[in-house]
C-alpha cells in the first residue's frame, strides 16, 4: 500500500491539551506507526507540516502535500480528542464507504488496545484534512485528553500494542493482541570440568611422610575428608599439580612461585621450607582454594 501518515497539529497550532498533550502524543505515535508500516513493506509518506506553520496554513499544507502524490491508497491523520467524551473514534468523509470500512476497523482495533469504549466510525463533512484530500481519508481520535480514565488508558497501553493495532487496521486485519516478542533462548552451559587438581601436603618439617593424594575434594586414601591435612598440625610442605602456586612460611615469608608437582624434590617440586605455612595461594582464577585459618587443612578444586 501507499499510505500518507499525518501527525496532527504543530507547535504553532498545538491542538488539545488536558491531562496529556495532543501534539506530543500525535508525534510519538506517528513516528512509530510510520516505522512499523515501512517495516511491513508499505510505501509511507509523512504529510506533517513544518513546526512554524499555524492554522489554517498547516491544514492546507497537509492537503496539498497529499494531493500532489499519485496512487495513494489511504490518508491517516492522527489526533487526540477533547470535549468531555470517553473512548476511541475514527472520522471518515461522509459518503465514502471505503473510508467508513477503514474507520470502523481501525477504531475497533485501537479501542481494544487501549481498553476503551469503541465509539466507532464517524462520518464527517467539515474537517479539512478529511474533506480536502483526494484519496480515502480517515482521522483517528485515539482518546480524550480531558478525560482522566482515557489518559490513564493511554499511559498504560504499550506502544507496541497501539502501533500494531493501527497498522493491522490499515491492512484490513482485526487486532487480537500483540504477539510476544521471542525471548532469547538460554545457551546450554558447558559441562563442568572434572575436578582434576591433584595435591598433597606434609606436616613433617623434614618433608617425609606426605599425606595421601587428594584429587579435588576426593581423598584417594578412602577417607571421606574433602581436605588435605591433619586437624591441629600445621602444613609445612604442599605440592599442587598443573597450576602455579605460592606459599608464605613462618620462617621465610613468601617463597618463590612453584609450578611443579614432585614431593621428592623439596627445592623445586613443592612449596615450603619446613616451617609452618602461614598463607597459601593458587595463581589461577579458575581454581578454587580454601585454606583453614590455622593453615592445617587445605582444599583445592576446579
Amino acid at each position: 500500500m501507499r499510505i500518507v501518515i499525518d501527525m496532527g497539529h504543530t507547535p504553532t497550532s498545538p491542538g488539545a491539551s488536558g491531562h496529556i498533550d495532543e501534539l506530543y502524543c500525535d508525534r510519538e505515535a506517528g513516528k512509530r506507526i510510520i516505522a512499523e508500516l515501512e517495516r511491513r513493506g508499505h510505501v509511507v509518506y509523512n504529510s506533517t507540516p513544518p513546526d512554524w506553520m499555524a492554522y489554517p496554513e498547516e491544514v492546507n499544507y497537509r492537503c496539498n502535500y497529499t494531493n500532489q502524490l499519485s496512487g495513494i491508497d489511504l490518508f491517516v491523520s492522527l489526533h487526540l480528542n477533547a470535549g468531555g467524551g470517553h473512548g476511541t473514534e475514527v472520522l471518515y468523509y461522509a459518503g465514502d464507504w471505503t473510508g467508513a470500512s477503514y474507520a470502523a476497523r481501525i477504531s475497533a482495533n485501537v479501542a481494544k488496545a487501549l481498553k476503551l469504549p469503541d465509539r466507532g466510525a464517524k462520518p464527517n463533512d467539515w474537517v479539512g484534512v478529511i474533506c480536502n484530500t483526494n484519496p480515502t481519508a480517515v482521522l483517528i481520535e485515539f482518546c480524550f485528553v480531558d478525560n482522566w480514565d482515557d489518559c490513564e488508558a493511554w499511559w498504560a497501553c504499550p506502544w507496541d500494542d497501539l502501533v500494531v493495532a493501527v497498522c493491522d487496521g490499515i491492512e484490513g486485519k482485526a487486532w487480537n493482541g500483540t504477539e510476544p516478542k521471542p525471548q532469547p533462548q538460554p545457551q546450554p552451559q558447558p559441562a563442568p570440568k572434572p575436578s582434576n587438581i591433584r595435591y598433597r601436603v606434609c606436616t613433617d618439617e623434614n618433608g617425609r611422610d606426605w599425606l595421601p593424594e587428594m584429587v579435588g575434594l576426593h581423598d584417594t586414601s578412602g577417607s571421606s575428608d574433602d581436605f588435605a591435612g591433619i586437624d591441629g598440625e600445621p602444613i609445612r610442605w604442599i605440592a599442587v599439580d598443573g597450576v602455579e602456586y605460592q606459599a608464605c612460611t613462618e620462617e621465610s615469608g613468601w617463597l618463590p612461585v612453584v609450578d611443579k608437582y614432585d614431593v621428592s624434590d623439596l627445592d623445586y617440586g613443592c612449596a615450603g621450607d619446613g616451617s609452618p605455612i602461614i598463607d597459601f595461594k593458587v595463581l589461577d582464577d579458575a581454581v578454587n582454594c580454601k585454606v583453614h585459618k590455622t593453615i592445617d587443612k587445605v582444599s583445592i578444586w576446579r
